[in-house]
């Protein structure tokens, strides 16, 4: 978005600039227009999807004052593939539903097409209401890994290293390491093939180390372009459709978890089968 693409779509007050959406909306999605650049077809933050840091000022979009804490992200379509916001939106709502710990997201329109709405979960207020920046650092800079790198197959880190952290790191390890476990699960339900190092992060809150909550959850098998290999292995698996219910086991034991995410816990057992 440039200048002149906004030029006679903002106001100006206390220091943000308010954005008309009527106006706005085409610059807005200038950001999916051909630059995408994907990487040996996966997904990346950087190269893949634009997000553009906004406030929301009354239930109207704002592009922050230089240096101003944002509110929100706002994350147009991605544009070389179809309904991936709505693909976002319903993992992320499905993801909550079920009780895990994810980002707040709305889906919006503005002339047709749909974006995403994503509270930002690195703020909190003062004692005046003003925004204030929470620390946060994904898996990769906490461990010290190029962004690069992100993907395991790359050098980067692997869900051993992802538990192994939490374990170093986080104030309430035994709490994040089974919140962890569960993201695992449920990407693979959804057909998530590129839940790499940076989309897990460390929250610094009141103290506190803990998992954040997720993030950029989406069904990646849906786009037949996209890479099939799993960002991070799991039970040495590289591909979605080679993984079946006993390596749960094998990955509980690599990932060094308990019985309740184990093959013979019973999630998977023969319901018909006699009990002793």
């Amino acid at each position: 978005m440039t200048p002149e693409d906004i030029a006679r779509a903002h106001q100006f007050r206390e220091g943000f600039e308010l954005i008309d959406y009527g106006e706005v909306g085409l610059p807005i999605f200038r950001l999916t227009l051909d630059a995408v650049t994907l990487a040996q077809r996966r997904i990346s933050l950087a190269g893949a999807q634009s997000k553009l840091p906004v406030l929301l000022i009354d239930d109207h979009i704002a592009l922050p004052a230089p240096g101003q804490p944002t509110s929100h992200i706002l994350k147009p379509p991605i544009a070389r593939f179809e309904q991936t916001t709505e693909n976002e939106y319903y993992c992320m709502t499905l993801a909550r539903e079920i009780g895990l710990d994810v980002a707040s997201v709305t889906m919006r329109r503005v002339r047709d097409q749909p974006f995403l709405l994503i509270e930002r979960y690195d703020r909190t207020r003062d004692a005046d209401g003003r925004l204030v920046r929470l620390h946060q650092e994904d898996f990769a800079q906490a461990l010290g890994v190029p962004s690069q790198r992100k993907y395991a197959s790359e050098g980067g880190p692997t869900f051993k290293d992802s538990f192994a952290l939490l374990r170093q790191a986080a104030t309430r390890p035994a709490r994040d390491i089974l919140k962890l476990a569960d993201a695992a699960i449920f990407n693979l339900i959804i057909g998530n093939a590129d839940a790499h190092a940076k989309n897990f992060s460390l929250l610094y809150i009141d103290g506190a180390i803990r998992l954040a909550p997720l993030y950029d959850l989406l069904s990646t098998v849906a786009y037949r372009d996209l890479s099939p290999k799993l960002a991070m292995k799991i039970a040495k698996k590289a591909t979605l459709e080679e993984i079946e219910s006993r390596h749960w086991d094998q990955f509980a034991q690599d990932v060094n978890i308990g019985a309740p995410y184990r093959a013979d816990a019973g999630l998977h057992r023969d319901p018909h089968a006699r009990r002793s």
